[in-house]
């Protein structure tokens, strides 16, 4: 399906289109019905997903289409996320309405995106591997079998890890010289980027990208909105500086009685002395205090660093499963950490 031919009405008199903002109600009810299928909970509102909309340089006129029933219902959805530079990643995500899979829409949909993801390989170094990513809930199996069917291939999994606490956590045991902060107090995002930026050089995926663009998009999701709190980003100084740091929002995307550690990082020069285990106790140790005794976070299951074992010691363990596919859309030099 090429991307002319997605913008003519198909069966049904079904309607495709790129969305507007004016779509994000329209798009909640599609995608929360989708993972309460999948998932049991419902994980999207309309603050999330405006923000994803509103990213810097994300354009929902190229990089969106939405099926349409002719009364208005959206019943299918696709992204194409390809802002980074170089865009070697592009990423792909797409849901359709249970009542109408099996006509075509789900092929349909991640047909565009490929599509879609191939105009980043021109703006890609010419000797750089080029892969289309996405994922699937484990126990999406129809979904699972569309991708499978398109060309992708599951090569890694992620977890979201929980603890629930009955009792409170153990109190931190700091390596020497460290003390803890809050940002509130710190007050320098772009010092904090900065040690961010180093410290996930070792993330699976990680590409060199233009600092001031890589950090304008990054402020954007995470020092807007109504669960940014700066004193539950808690910061592990040494000397003056950050050696690592825990980001935290009071209220989970999935669950407004869990927390979640949207960012947990260490420096390099700093790990295997405890560090990353002492900010977790000292994190749950806030959140118990608050009343608050779920913490969650999300990892790469093959982590390059080993966090799943880091997070099982603290006393964390896999509650959701979710494939991470791939579909080379060109060989070539692989840019991203792996």
């Amino acid at each position: 399906m090429t991307l002319q031919a997605l913008e003519k009405p198909l069966e049904g008199n079904l309607i495709v289109r790129p969305v507007t903002i004016d779509d994000l109600e329209n798009a909640i009810s599609l995608f929360n019905l989708c993972t309460k299928l999948e998932m049991g909970v419902e994980t999207n509102t309309i603050e999330d997903l405006r923000k994803e909309w509103e990213t810097p340089k994300f354009d929902l006129a190229t990089s969106t289409r939405a099926v349409f029933t002719p009364e208005g219902k959206m019943v299918g959805y696709v992204e194409l996320i390809d802002i980074r530079e170089p865009a070697v990643r592009p990423f792909v995500w797409g849901r359709v309405h249970p009542e109408y899979r099996g006509r075509g829409l789900g092929t349909m949909l991640i047909q565009w995106g490929e599509e879609r993801g191939r105009q980043a390989i021109d703006r890609c170094p010419p000797e750089a591997r080029v892969v289309l990513g996405t994922w699937a809930h484990e126990s999406a199996h129809d979904g699972k079998a569309l991708l499978e069917a398109n060309g992708f291939q599951s090569e890694r999994g992620s977890y979201q890890m929980l603890i629930e606490m009955t009792e409170a956590p153990p109190a931190p045991i700091w390596p020497e010289g460290i003390t803890v902060t809050t940002f509130d107090q710190f007050n320098d995002a772009k010092t904090l980027y900065t040690i961010h930026r180093e410290a996930f050089q070792d993330h699976r995926g990680f590409v060199e990208e233009d600092f001031e663009i890589a950090f304008e998009r990054w402020s954007h999701f995470m020092l807007k909105g109504e669960n940014y709190d700066p004193t539950a980003w808690f910061l592990a100084m040494k000397d003056g500086e950050i050696a690592g740091y825990s980001l935290c929002e009071p209220k989970a995307w999935d669950d407004p009685d869990k927390a979640f550690v949207e960012i947990l990082g260490v420096r390099r020069a700093y790990r295997k002395q405890g560090l990353g285990l002492a900010l977790l106790h000292h994190t749950f140790g806030k959140f118990w205090k608050r009343g608050t005794k779920k913490v969650g976070l999300g990892v790469d299951a093959t982590s390059i660093t080993n966090a799943v074992a880091l997070y099982e010691r603290a006393g964390m363990h896999v509650f959701r499963r979710f494939d991470m596919y791939e579909k080379e859309l060109r060989p070539g030099v692989e840019l991203s950490t792996q």
